[in-house]
């Protein structure tokens, strides 16, 4: 029989017990054991009896303190590794950027270039050319962030575009280019590149450089050797820094050019002519026995191609390089110059208009020549 006086000794055993229960389906949720956990341990001693210890307002304070300690719900923070939301890197070079979030749940995070091509946290993009823009985005239930990465690369991510390297009479080489596919800022100038290249080798030993103007295209390396081998290569160079260099061409120059003889003095005396014809006593005929001839076309090959452009023409004759500056036409449709010798040219036809028949023609140094031969554009 349990006497009145002992009902409040039962209530705080009861109570002790209650919260015990509590604090053990809490601790189990946690992966704890209510012994092991932090919050009740300044409550036992080594000796001590859970149930002869415990109180009751040791258990609310436990409650409470626990209640505290559960995290709250947290939206996302975005950290970049390296930090910086601009990264500048040379031409060709790679980047790896790492995107942390904190926040409560754990945020969903990712990397999303301006192409649309994703990622995850970690962003690794290779032999970079051109500028780009990522964005890392950071997602969970409480709310979204995120952070826009801007690369840039220092220089031309390409070389100068078409590069065309020409032998020319009088030991010249041509070179003629055009503006890199990714300039990355504005050209400032180009760097021309040339050297001799030994027997036996695939490049020179000194290489020779050329500055050369941002609005110009081409350009005449002279006072070379005749007959040698020759690498050319180039460069662009815009606000941000140097580009890449081009792969180098060998060419061989000519050899040297006969000297022009003299102009040689004819006298037509008298004896040798009708006098009746001409009323001098003699005439004197100066003839030029230069070698240096106006240009001549035999025959071009093939004689079609489609309108599309892209047929390498064959152009054979004679004195075809007398000029420092050649240019092939079909009509009004060019014909880019890809080799150039005195006996043949060889170009690539750009794209046509419609179906036609197009005259060949030729310039050089300014001056047009007309022939005979067409070709056909279907």
């Amino acid at each position: 029989m349990i006497l009145r006086k002992e009902w409040p000794l039962l209530a705080a055993i009861s109570t002790a017990m209650g919260a015990m229960l509590l604090l053990l389906q809490v601790s189990t949720s946690v992966g704890q054991t209510l012994v092991d956990c932090p919050a009740i341990q300044p409550h036992l001693s080594a000796d001590s009896n859970l149930l002869n210890d415990l109180q009751p307002q040791d258990v609310m304070r436990t409650l409470r303190r626990m209640k505290r300690s559960v995290p709250k719900k947290l939206p996302p923070e975005i950290t970049l590794d390296p930090p910086g939301d601009t990264q500048v890197l040379p031409p060709h070079w790679d980047i790896r950027v790492k995107c942390t979030a904190t926040g409560v749940p754990t945020p969903i995070v990712k990397w999303i270039l301006e192409d649309g091509s994703q990622f995850g946290p970690v962003l690794q993009l290779n032999y970079l050319q051109t500028d780009t823009t990522a964005t890392c985005y950071a997602e969970n239930n409480v709310g979204k962030a995120q952070a826009v990465l801007q690369i840039l690369i220092a220089g031309p991510g390409t070389p100068p575009n078409e590069i065309v390297v020409i032998p020319m009479l009088h030991q010249e080489i041509n070179v003629k280019w055009t503006s890199p596919d990714m300039p990355n800022g504005r050209i400032t100038e180009y760097i021309i590149y040339y050297g001799e290249v030994p027997a036996g080798a695939i490049e020179p030993t000194e290489w020779t450089t050329v500055l050369v103007p941002p609005d110009e295209v081409r350009h005449k390396l002279t006072d070379l050797k005749p007959k040698t081998n020759y690498a050319v290569k180039m460069q662009a160079i815009s606000d941000r820094g140097p580009g890449v260099e081009s792969e180098p061409t060998i060419v061989e120059t000519f050899p040297l050019s006969p000297k022009a003889s003299e102009a040689a003095e004819v006298v037509v005396h008298e004896n040798n002519i009708n006098s009746e014809d001409v009323d001098v006593q003699s005439v004197k005929i100066n003839v030029n026995a230069s070698n240096e001839g106006l240009p001549v076309v035999s025959k071009i090959v093939p004689q079609k191609g489609p309108i599309s452009g892209g047929t390498n023409i064959r152009i054979e004759g004679e004195n075809l390089d007398t000029g420092s500056e050649m240019n092939v036409k079909l009509g009004e449709v060019p014909c880019i110059i890809t080799n150039l010798t005195t006996n043949y040219i060889v170009c690539q036809t750009k794209p046509a208009k419609s179906e036609s028949f197009e005259s060949l023609e030729i310039v050089s140094d300014g001056e047009s020549f007309q022939f005979k031969h067409q070709f056909q554009f279907v």
